[in-house]
C-alpha cells in the first residue's frame, strides 16, 4: 500500500485528523470505563444517584446538539483545517476541568463542554478525510474513523482499569495537546479550495498530500475531485430541501444515522455495557468482559478493510441488520427464560453482535454516506444527520433506566430486535452506491 510515498502521507493526515474520532470514542466509552471508580466506597466525586449517572452518560449528546449550529458553518467560513484545530479545544477544556476538580457539578459541565465537539468529530473529520483522499484510497481512509472511535473506547476502558481517576484524565489531556500540535502541520483540503475557485492553493494542497509536483497527475486529481460535486457553487441550507437529490440523500442518511446508532441498541450497549454485563452474569467483576467487548470492535473495524468491497453497500447493511435482529431476539429469549446455563451464552451473543456491528453495519454506513452525498451538500446534510443521531442517543441513554424498569432487560432486547429488522426492510428500498458515480445516483433517485 505504501510503495507510493504520497499514499503514506494521505494515511498520516487521515490518522491525525481521526484523533478527534478517537476522542469521540473516549466520550462514548467513558461512562462504562469510569463505572468502577464511582461504585467504590471512596468515589472520586462522591456517591452518585441513578438520576445523576444517567445525566452524566447522556449530557454530551445533549450539548452536541448545540454544536450542530457551529461546526458546519465554521467549516464553510474558515475552512476544514482551522475548524479541525478549533475542534480540539472543547476536549482540551473538558480534560483540564476533570483534572482540577472532583465536584459533581463541574464534572457535568466538563462533559457538557466536551460533548459540544461530538458532532464536529463526525462532520469535520469525515469531510476532511473525504476531501484529501485519492479515489483509490477513499474507502480505506473512510474506515479509519470507525476504527479510531473504537480505539478511543478501548483505550479509556483498558487504561481506566489500571490507573487512577486522576491519571486517566491527565493522559487524555496530553492526547489533546498532541493532536493540536500535529493537526497544525496539515494542509487545507484541495476540495475546499476548488469550491472557492482557488486552484493554485488546491494544487499546493495536492502537491503536499500526493508528495509530487507532477503537473499531469495534479491536474488529473483536480478533475477527479470535481466529480464529487453535483453543483460546484456553494449551496444554502434550504437548498437541501429544494433539490430532489439533496433532499432524498438527506432522508436516507438521517434515517440510517439514527437507526443504526440507536434503534439497534448500540448507543445503550456502549454507554451501559458494564451494567448490562453485570446483569447478564450476575457478577460485578466485568472489567475484562468490557475490554473484550471493546477489543472486538477493533477486530470488526479491521475486518472491514478486507470485506468492504466484496459486496454492495446496501446488501451489507440489510443482511447485517437482519443478523443483528436475530441475535437481539436470542438475547431477549435467554434473559426471559433466566436459565443459569445461558449466562455465558448471552455474553457470547453480545460479543458476536458487536463484532458484526463494527465489521459491517457501522463502517459500511459511512462508506455509503461518502458515496451518495455530494461534496457541496455534505456540511448541511451532516448537520441534519448529527441532529438526529445525537438527539436519538440522548433520548435512548436517558430513557434506558425508565424503559428497563417497565419491561425488563429482555423487553429492551426485544425492542431493539424489532427495530433492527424494520431498519433492514426499509433499507431494501434505498439505491445501491457501489461503483456508481454521483451522476448515475442522481439519475436513479430523481427519476
Amino acid at each position: 500500500m505504501f510503495a507510493n510515498p504520497g499514499i503514506l502521507r494521505e494515511c498520516c493526515a487521515a490518522v491525525i485528523a481521526n484523533m478527534m474520532s478517537f476522542g469521540l470514542g473516549v466520550i462514548n466509552g467513558w461512562t462504562s470505563a469510569t463505572h468502577r471508580y464511582f461504585v467504590q466506597d471512596q468515589s472520586p466525586i462522591g456517591p452518585l444517584s441513578h438520576s445523576y449517572f444517567s445525566w452524566l452518560s447522556s449530557i454530551p449528546f445533549l450539548s452536541a446538539l448545540l454544536g450542530l449550529f457551529v461546526w458546519g458553518n465554521l467549516s464553510e467560513r474558515l475552512g476544514r483545517k482551522p475548524t479541525g484545530f478549533i475542534l480540539g479545544l472543547p476536549f482540551t477544556i473538558m480534560y483540564i476541568l476533570l483534572c482540577v476538580s472532583h465536584n459533581q457539578t463541574v464534572v457535568l459541565v466538563a462533559r457538557f463542554i466536551g460533548g459540544f465537539a461530538n458532532v464536529g468529530c463526525i462532520m469535520c473529520v469525515t469531510l476532511y478525510v473525504k476531501e484529501i483522499a485519492s479515489a483509490e484510497m477513499r474507502v480505506r481512509l473512510t474506515n479509519i474513523m470507525a476504527v479510531s472511535i473504537v480505539l478511543g473506547s478501548l483505550y479509556v476502558i483498558s487504561v481506566s482499569s489500571i490507573v487512577t481517576y486522576e491519571v486517566l484524565h491527565q493522559l487524555l489531556l496530553v492526547w489533546c495537546i498532541v493532536y493540536l500540535i500535529l493537526f497544525s502541520f496539515l494542509p487545507e483540503t484541495p476540495v475546499y479550495h476548488i469550491k472557492n475557485d482557488d486552484y493554485e492553493k488546491a494544487r499546493q494542497s495536492l502537491e503536499w498530500l500526493r508528495q509530487t509536483k507532477d503537473e499531469t497527475l495534479i491536474s488529473r486529481e483536480i478533475e477527479a475531485l470535481k466529480e464529487t460535486f453535483i453543483n460546484k457553487t456553494g449551496i444554502k441550507f434550504l437548498d437541501v430541501f429544494r433539490n430532489k437529490y439533496y433532499f432524498k440523500t438527506m432522508l436516507i442518511s438521517v434515517f440510517l444515522q439514527i437507526t443504526i446508532n440507536n434503534v439497534t441498541g448500540f448507543s445503550v450497549f456502549l454507554t451501559y455495557s458494564s451494567e448490562i454485563f453485570e446483569q447478564l452474569l450476575q457478577d460485578e467483576n466485568v472489567a475484562w468482559y468490557n475490554i473484550i467487548f471493546t477489543a472486538l470492535q477493533i477486530i470488526g473495524g479491521l475486518i472491514t478493510f478486507v470485506v468492504a468491497d466484496k459486496f454492495g453497500r446496501r446488501t451489507y447493511i440489510v443482511s447485517s441488520n437482519i443478523i443483528l435482529s436475530a441475535l437481539l431476539l436470542t438475547l431477549a429469549l435467554c434473559q426471559y427464560l433466566e436459565i443459569q446455563v445461558f449466562k455465558m451464552f448471552t455474553v457470547l451473543v453480545m460479543f458476536v453482535f458487536i463484532l458484526i456491528f463494527f465489521a459491517i453495519s457501522f463502517p459500511i454506513m459511512y462508506i455509503y454516506f461518502n458515496e451518495i452525498i455530494s461534496s457541496e451538500s455534505s456540511n448541511h446534510i451532516f448537520t441534519i444527520m448529527m441532529l438526529g443521531k445525537n438527539l436519538g442517543w440522548f433520548v435512548s441513554t436517558k430513557m434506558y433506566y425508565t424503559i428497563k424498569e417497565h419491561i425488563g432487560l429482555e423487553g429492551v432486547f426485544f425492542l431493539f430486535s424489532l427495530g433492527s429488522l424494520l431498519l433492514a426492510l426499509i433499507t431494501l428500498t434505498f439505491p445501491e452506491s457501489k461503483n456508481k458515480t454521483l451522476k448515475k445516483l442522481n439519475e436513479e433517485l430523481v427519476r
